[in-house]
């Protein structure tokens, strides 16, 4: 009966570990490790690395659409000035102030004197 009360006998741990298998609680926290580590290293690429390159490209964007605004204003002015010149009598104005230039039948005279 020796044998029997040892097969069967309360005094065994229950928890003992068969062998083969590990400890869960060691593999639980080698799993947070190993997030917090990849956690920890994608902050430091994203402070290092790319932080620095979205400052750089909000730079340019804000540089670009400024550059973008002051030629959508010239195209404007280009496109009023365009329309003007199709008129003859602004024609007739830009050419005698500019070019000291005057119709036939016109007398000339200079007031700076």
């Amino acid at each position: 009966m020796s044998k029997q009360t040892r097969l069967h006998s309360p005094a065994r741990k229950q928890n003992a570990p068969v062998a083969g298998q590990r400890k869960p609680a060691r593999r639980f926290k080698l799993r947070y490790i190993a997030v917090l580590a990849l956690c920890g290293w994608a902050f430091y690429h994203y402070w290092t690395v790319q932080r620095v390159q979205l400052q750089q490209l909000q730079t340019k964007q804000h540089h670009l659409q400024s550059q973008l605004t002051e030629l959508k204003q010239k195209h404007t002015q280009l496109q009023t000035q365009k329309k003007q010149l199709n008129s003859k009598s602004y024609i007739v104005r830009y050419a005698s102030a500019h070019y000291h230039l005057i119709l036939p039948g016109q007398v000339p005279f200079d007031l700076q004197h």
